[in-house]
């Protein structure tokens, strides 16, 4: 423990290393390379045994997804075949989600428009209004 202090202070720098660290640490400067090398090792083989774990959860979650996805296309390919042989099945989900849009438009279509300015959809497809 005295070899490092004596080597340290003669260098004029101070680690502020605990004792317990300054204990196991070999004077030799090679020897220390080599542990720090070791030590970096390990960390490296550890963040990337973190990151495989990682990527093998997202892939799990992905997988999963892609399974979500092909039974709600295969559900709604379902739904589309059952509903296209009756168009009421169709209407009247279709008029619930075209009210609100609808809404907005002018309670006759088929004249000039809310301010009277421009043109009736009758007039631009060159039908008769009325």
């Amino acid at each position: 423990m005295a070899r490092h202090e004596a080597s340290a202070s003669a260098a004029g720098v101070d680690f502020h290393l605990p004792e317990e660290i300054l204990a196991v640490i070999p004077t030799d400067p090679y020897e220390q390379l080599d542990v720090a090398r070791k030590i970096t090792s390990m960390a490296i083989a550890s963040r990337v045994s973190r990151l495989e774990a990682y990527a093998a959860r997202l892939r799990r979650d992905l997988a999963d997804r892609d399974r979500n996805e092909a039974d709600l296309r295969a559900r709604l390919a379902a739904a589309l075949d059952e509903n296209v042989s009756s168009p009421v099945a169709v209407i009247l989900p279709m008029s619930v989600v075209l009210r609100p849009v609808l809404s907005f438009l002018p309670s006759d279509p088929w004249c000039a428009g809310e301010t009277g300015e421009g043109e009736g959809l009758a007039r631009r497809y060159g039908q008769e209004a009325g």
